[in-house]
């Protein structure tokens, strides 16, 4: 996932549907009335979160702007329950926040010594052999600004007016081939939007932070991971000028070796 240090802060290393090890602020409350609390550290859980940490989801429908509220190279987020998706020019990275003394959705698969120790993940997803600096800018932005608290002491810090967004998009990530990030009810959905001629098989999607991965039996990708597994959404594609409006078909994972992946929809249009 990322790979690059932040300044005074790193992401934890060891997703959903992308996680690092880094010491960055983890956001871990949805955006419910307008305010997210943020933890002073990834182990620290807001009280008014602990009820709705049962489950690991990316529940929030609103992508933020970064105008301080993390550190550097972060240019948008996405909160949720218990995780958040960062976005970077060269990268996106899940943290799933740790709950201290509880058990996880996935001790029931581990051995009783390790359930409850609070085990947190980072995964990265970057872009293997894609252009190295795209550009990266929010898309659909939504009514209503959303204001956040950043600890500070004893002197919790409050910035307002934060732009909210239906989701960003990596222009030219690929050779011609957008990367289309939007937030939903069930995670972030990824969309690559294409050029006439622009080839598939330029794609890789390198997963750092995981143990293994694999195919399911229905065909979508799983992520072996420290807390369990992930199982990754899908990917659609889609090009900038369709004349037939037939829309954005689901395209399928494939295993390329190591930590990386391609997608394929069967056929070149």
């Amino acid at each position: 996932m990322l790979s690059s240090e932040l300044p005074d802060s790193r992401f934890l290393h060891k997703p959903g549907s992308f996680v690092w090890a880094v010491r960055l602020a983890a956001i871990t409350s949805a955006i419910v009335t307008g305010t997210v609390a943020i933890a002073q550290s990834p182990g620290e859980v807001p009280p008014s979160a602990q009820a709705s940490l049962a489950r690991f989801t990316t529940s929030s429908h609103a992508v933020l702007e970064n105008k301080g509220q993390v550190a550097d190279p972060v240019k948008f987020y996405m909160p949720g329950t218990r995780s958040v998706l960062f976005f970077t020019p060269s990268e996106i990275v899940l943290n799933v926040t740790p709950i201290r003394g509880r058990a996880t959705d996935s001790d029931e698969d581990r051995p009783n010594s390790q359930q409850g120790t609070g085990v947190g993940l980072v995964v990265r997803i970057q872009f293997d052999g894609a252009k190295l600096h795209p550009s990266l800018e929010g898309i659909d932005e939504q009514k209503g600004k959303a204001n956040v608290v950043r600890p500070n002491g004893e002197n919790p810090e409050a910035l307002k007016d934060i732009r909210r967004y239906g989701g960003v998009v990596y222009h030219d990530v690929f050779p011609g081939i957008d990367l289309e990030c939007r937030a939903g009810k069930d995670g972030l959905q990824r969309t690559l939007v294409l050029d006439q001629g622009a080839k598939l098989d330029r794609v890789r999607f390198k997963y750092d932070g995981v143990e293994n991965m694999r195919m399911g039996d229905g065909g979508q990708l799983e992520l072996l991971t420290a807390i369990g597994v992930i199982q990754e959404s899908p990917v659609y594609v889609r090009y900038k000028s369709d004349p037939t409006g037939i829309g954005p078909v689901m395209a399928r994972y494939t295993l390329q070796g190591g930590s990386s992946v391609g997608v394929d929809i069967g056929k070149d249009k």
